[in-house]
């Protein structure tokens, strides 16, 4: 069953009170879980209330399934059919998996693919550019592969973002909302500079499943503590923040998905596990003159 968490946002710059519900890490490939489409579409059509627009943080489809015509056909319908149920536009950023073992070939294809999801739908992909809509303007960031591989992991994929944040040209009388795939790439580019990150009202992201360990002996800690296993040796765990749930960064908010596909690495990923949504509630600060 669905989890869903509730979350409110308020602002001064919303005219009126919006809902949207965000997921991350669907990570669909040669096997789609139905069970799990099913659900969401449940949780869309019993919605009490109207969904304006669905939020994508990254990780969609592993990076050669772009490049499979019937996966990529298949992935496609199952987002236009999400957007026709809940009568909203779908907002879509890429994640490391979109993107992963890519010569430079591949990456212009599934980069172009991915764009592609647009033709003839009411599917938004973000690829370093925004899409506004009524109150707000919604941004898709991209970090590179090769960032979330690097030695300096927790610092690099903050620096590019902090650098695309500068370059970012944001309207202060909307409300910006950025979907990064990487939450501790926002927490990194916040230290290095704040006056970027709070050009940003909220930042919604994914990638870390609330934390997961290859450590049977670890794996209590994880759930409750939130471990993830980086350096991919078997030897080294690190502590982190931010893999679930909503953090405030001075000015901006940040919003961690749990994951569509909640999955422990010991547990293979192609089987049935919780989904998450995050459900968000957009409420102006002062009453809506209509």
């Amino acid at each position: 069953m669905i989890i869903s968490k509730e979350y409110t946002l308020k602002s001064d710059k919303l005219t009126k009170r919006y809902y949207a519900i965000g997921i991350a890490d669907t990570h669909f490939g040669k096997i789609i879980n139905s069970r799990l489409i099913t659900e969401l579409k449940e949780f869309i059509l019993k919605s009490e209330k109207k969904i304006d627009f669905i939020l994508v943080s990254g990780d969609i489809m592993d990076a050669k399934y772009y490049l499979n015509d019937k996966v990529f056909n298949l992935v496609k319908s199952i987002f236009d059919d999400l957007s026709l149920l809940s009568k909203a536009p779908v907002l879509m950023s890429l994640g490391n998996h979109d993107l992963d073992f890519c010569n430079s070939k591949n990456y212009e294809m599934i980069i172009k693919r991915f764009m592609n999801l647009k033709n003839n739908s009411n599917l938004i992909p973000l690829n370093d550019n925004d899409f506004k809509y009524d109150d707000f303007d919604i941004f898709g960031t991209t970090l590179p592969r090769e960032s979330y591989l690097s030695k300096n992991l927790f610092g690099e994929n903050g620096i590019i973002l902090n650098d695309k944040l500068k370059k970012a040209i944001t309207n202060k009388k909307l409300y910006n909302i950025n979907l990064v795939h990487d939450p501790l790439s926002v927490y990194y580019s916040y230290l290095s500079n704040n006056e970027n990150t709070n050009k940003f009202d909220l930042f919604f992201s994914g990638h870390l499943h609330g934390g997961y360990l290859r450590k049977k002996t670890l794996m209590n800690n994880s759930v409750k503590y939130g471990y993830v296993e980086y350096f991919r040796n078997f030897k080294t765990f690190i502590k982190v923040p931010f893999v679930s749930g909503k953090h405030t960064l001075s000015n901006t908010e940040l919003i961690v998905n749990e994951g569509f596909r909640r999955y422990n690495a010991l547990i293979p990923s192609n089987i049935y596990t919780t989904p998450f949504i995050s459900a968000i509630d957009f409420v102006p600060k002062r009453k809506a003159l209509i």
